[in-house]
């Protein structure tokens, strides 16, 4: 397991497999953070009872902040992830516009592709999941040359799950130019 602070890479064997490193290649890392389900998660119960909650006093630590959103929340029995870690994540994606260009970059990303070069991309959230799926098989769809080598993403094995639990929402999913 990663220490705190650091990176772990996930789905390494099922990458290397998917893109087929070879000696002299050209190869990128675009590792970023994406999150999902943002504008759903802003629109709750949270939302209101965080403006709620500010026009008492200000929000002045992410402790009150997280403990506003757990009273806000619906809960029935165990969940799996803290409603304020959703809140925090929703948050931040829509202050960093982290899907912003998502798909732009995919496409001109694929655009430069090689002859049987290939793109991979490891997603952590359905919402960013999504928005490759679907740049993907619109770029298959094209006949620009491309043609997607995961129907279905790729999830990492169970093993690596306990290894790395980060890795437990990770889909990977690749293209490949062929012409």
């Amino acid at each position: 397991m990663a220490q705190p602070g650091t990176h772990e890479p996930v789905m390494v064997a099922e990458v290397l497999d998917l893109l087929q490193p070879s000696r002299g290649g050209l190869f990128v890392d675009c590792t970023v953070g994406l999150g999902g389900h943002s504008r759903a998660l802003l629109e709750t119960g949270a939302t209101r009872a965080i403006v709620t909650a500010r026009r008492e006093s200000p929000i002045d630590t992410t402790g009150r902040l997280a403990a506003i959103v757990r009273r806000a929340v619906p809960h029935h029995g165990h969940q799996r992830i803290d409603p304020a870690t959703r809140t925090f994540q929703a948050l931040r994606i829509w202050v960093n516009r982290e899907l912003d260009g998502l798909d732009t970059f995919l496409a001109g990303a694929a655009r430069r592709l090689l002859a049987n070069a290939r793109l991979a991309v490891i997603t952590f959230h359905s919402l960013e999941d999504r928005i490759v799926k679907h740049t993907f098989r619109a770029m298959e769809k094209a006949g620009d040359g491309l043609r997607i080598l995961t129907k279905r993403p790729l999830v990492p094995a169970d093993e690596e799950v306990a290894r790395n639990p980060r890795a437990r929402s990770a889909k990977l999913r690749a293209i490949e130019r062929f012409a």
